[in-house]
């Protein structure tokens, strides 16, 4: 059982379980708190995050030995926008599966670092307007106007999304920004080297 304060998930009494399914979470959850909630954890292996969670602290799963699969579950209609603090789900070693859902609109700095193994990250099939993570503690990327997102990550080469007309658009396009940590503001993409 967790104890829930204010919608925040705040701890874990008892033993964490292997796996963590939909009807596993309390009532009124809206986000889990930052470390300690069940980072550390060598049992969890399947995690199914639902809907009613708009918000995962930072380092909250992190170095959650055993787990391999992450499911954030379809918000149906009209889904809260998510957000993934930084370290969430870092040095999760055995970590190879994410699913996001629809309605993720920021993923922290370093949330899945040093996770290995990840190798299929999966976004909505609906399509998005587009999603923002955080590069580092002082810029972030911001990619819209995509089609259904699938992040591959192997032999070095990483897909974000792919290029599609969503939005009052004439054709396919992606709407790439680079943004300030600190003021929130664009900045000229040009001065960013990529390679």
């Amino acid at each position: 059982s967790s104890d829930l304060v204010n919608g925040e998930i705040y701890a874990y009494e008892g033993t964490v379980p292997e796996i963590i399914g939909l009807g596993d979470w309390p009532a009124g959850a809206t986000s889990i708190g930052d470390l300690g909630v069940f980072s550390g954890s060598m049992v969890l292996r399947d995690l199914t995050i639902p809907a009613t969670i708009a918000k995962v602290g930072w380092g909250s799963f992190q170095s959650c030995g055993s787990l391999t699969n992450v499911l954030f579950a379809a918000a149906g209609d009209s889904p809260a926008q998510l957000e993934i603090g930084q370290s969430a789900f870092a040095n999760c070693g055995e970590l190879v599966s994410v699913t996001f859902r629809e309605g993720t609109a920021a993923i922290g700095e370093g949330a899945f670092f040093e996770d290995v193994k990840l190798s299929e990250v999966n976004f909505p099939a609906s399509g998005t307007d587009g999603i923002t993570i955080d590069d580092t503690a002082f810029v972030s990327t911001a990619y819209a106007s995509t089609m259904p997102f699938r992040l591959i990550m192997d032999s070095g080469n990483t897909v974000i999304g792919y290029v599609g007309s969503t939005g009052n658009s004439t054709g396919p396009h992606l709407h790439f920004e680079v943004r300030s940590s600190s003021t929130g503001g664009t900045i000229d993409p040009m001065g960013f080297s990529y390679y």
